[in-house]
């Protein structure tokens, strides 16, 4: 089966890198427009190259260089959506991380740091979410996708023995979903929540050898996730075929989540 997104328009934040950059992505081979945003201007070109290297309509890609915790530059994103493309169908909310391998225990953080946590991976959530709704609910549709961990899921499989803050938030983001999707079930807008494990990212990237290794002991599956692994459950989520899913959170963990 294959998953088509023609003519709907979406809101993808942290785009730059990683699985918002493979979310993007894949909206766009499925025919979506992207509004996108990152903090990184570098990230943002980079992008736009590789889609033009993969032969995507670029004139369906809308970037914007900024921080979504900030809720002007938010209400910016989610009005170049409607102002370029006159609707708003898709919002995935992607920004998160922070602290996962800081490697200091909660007593050990200060206050600037869990703020910061907090800020990057539920205000952003918050901030977004709140900015599309009025569009989403004058049309009676809608998709919202939020992107959490299977640390906020309670599961220290991953390593997560000093993911305090972060667990917190990310926990924050399922339970936020859930209570979103009933209380919006009314107007036919879905809400549901993706939660991977381990994935190649650039966080990823600082983690030593001994800990990946550490970790794939652990992983059913044999190997770390690919952004796209979580990229197609976030277009499937965002499709037509998920109509009837809302309130949902699925873990993307090669099996982790079973250790």
């Amino acid at each position: 089966m294959e998953i088509r997104l023609d003519g709907k328009v979406s809101v993808v934040s942290g785009i730059g890198s990683g699985i918002g950059r493979g979310i993007a992505l894949k909206f766009l081979q499925a025919g979506a427009s992207v509004v996108g945003a990152d903090r990184h201007e570098d990230r943002l070109n980079s992008i736009i190259e590789e889609a033009k290297r993969m032969g995507i309509d670029t004139s369906k890609l809308v970037t914007m260089m900024g921080d979504v915790s900030n809720y002007e530059f938010a209400g910016s994103l989610i009005g170049s959506a409607t102002k370029r493309f006159a609707s708003l169908d898709i919002l995935v909310n992607n920004v998160g991380g922070s602290a996962p391998y800081s490697n200091k225990s909660f007593t050990e953080l200060g206050e600037t740091a869990w703020r910061d946590t907090i800020n990057e991976n539920l205000i952003t959530v918050l901030n977004c979410s709140k900015l599309v709704l009025p569009q989403m609910i004058s049309q009676r549709m809608g998709k919202i996708v939020n992107i959490s961990s299977i640390t906020g899921m309670g599961d220290s499989a991953d390593g997560g023995d000093l993911y305090s803050v972060y667990a917190a938030t990310k926990a924050g983001v399922i339970a936020f979903t859930k209570a979103l999707a009933r209380e919006l079930a009314q107007y036919r807008i879905n809400v549901n929540c993706v939660s991977p494990g381990i994935v190649r990212t650039r966080f990823f990237e600082k983690v030593s050898k001994d800990v990946i290794e550490g970790y794939l002991k652990k992983i059913p599956w044999g190997r770390v996730g690919e952004p796209d692994d979580i990229a197609n459950m976030v277009l499937f989520l965002a499709s037509k075929e998920a109509d009837y899913i809302t309130g949902e959170n699925v873990a993307i963990s090669g099996g982790l989540v079973m250790h």
